[in-house]
Parts: structure tokens; sequence; C-alpha cells
């Protein structure tokens, strides 16, 4: 990234240099960019979009990306979803704007990517779940699942394991009304 903002500097000011050091804040133009977040931590690609207008204010970007990071940082009229349909391509806006979002809402409601991998401890971890949210975590089964889950190395995030004990305290109140 330093070295492409360097460069769009040195050609800023290359091709207007009767604006000296301010070439990058008054130079306008349009610039393409496939894949902006690549090789960026998810951390730099939260902010590589605003850096690029902080510096290259009057630079119209068109980039291309994969990453949901990226995507939190952009309302929705400005992201086009490309896709095919039979022999046509078509270009729309998502129909959420993920400004702002979490990164894995963006994930599943622009990308269409469900926010947990479909893989076989997905599963063991959903049914698992379900048992905890009944308030029947201590049945054979579920210890059955659990033990699997930690074998597996599968860790139950904090706040999940307060929502779930929650719902079970709310489901053992409904059986005893």
């Amino acid at each position: 990234m330093i070295s492409l903002t360097t460069d769009m500097a040195l050609r800023c000011s290359r091709l207007n240099g009767h604006f000296k050091e301010q070439a990058s804040l008054l130079t306008k133009g349009i610039v393409l960019i496939d894949e902006v977040e690549l090789h960026l931590h998810p951390a730099w690609q939260q902010q590589v979009i605003a850096s690029l207008r902080r510096a290259f204010p009057k630079i119209q970007f068109i980039l291309s990306t994969h990453s949901p990071q990226v995507l939190t940082t952009v309302n929705r009229e400005q992201i086009r979803v490309i896709y095919r349909q039979e022999d046509t391509w078509i270009a729309e806006r998502p129909k959420m704007s993920p400004l702002g979002q979490e990164a894995g809402d963006a994930l599943a409601g622009i990308m269409e990517v469900p926010e947990r991998p479909d893989i076989p401890i997905t599963e063991t971890a959903n049914a698992y779940e379900q048992f905890a949210r009944d308030g029947e975590a201590d049945k054979p089964q579920a210890k059955e699942l659990k033990a699997e889950l930690d074998k597996a190395g599968y860790q139950i995030p904090k706040i999940e394991a307060e929502l779930w004990d929650f719902l079970a305290e709310h489901a053992e109140s409904q059986k005893n009304d």
C-alpha cells in the first residue's frame, strides 16, 4: 500500500507539477485498484478507503474487494455486486448497507457466505447449542457433543454461552408456569 500511494503521489506530481506539494490533494482522476485488501491486515483493510480518500480527495477510486472488512467502511450506494445470470453480467447494489456493521454481517448479507463455515464441527456445535438453549446440556447426548467439540478444539464464545444459559433459564421458567 505504501508503494501504491507513493506511486500515485509521484504520478500526481509529474502530471500536475504546477500544483507543487499540493499535487496529490488537487489532482483529479480515476484510479482502478483490484483487490484493494490484498496483503493488508484486517485492521488496515478497515482504513484503506478512508486513507486513500484523504490522501487523494479529488480522485475517484473504483475498487474490487473480497473483504467484508473493506465493505463495512462504505454504504450500499458505493457498492456493486457483480454476478453472472445466464449469458449476462449483472451489477447491482446490495440489499443492505454494510456501513459500520460487523464484518460477519457483510459476509452474510452482501457476499452471501454463511458466517460459520460448512464443516462437520459446525453441525456438532449447532446440535450442542440446541441442547444448551433448552436447558438440557446435562443430557448424555449433549455431553457427548460437548466432548467432541472439546476434542476438536472448538471454543464456545463466552457471550454465546451466557446467552444459552439465559435462554435455558427462560425455557425452564416457561415449563414451571
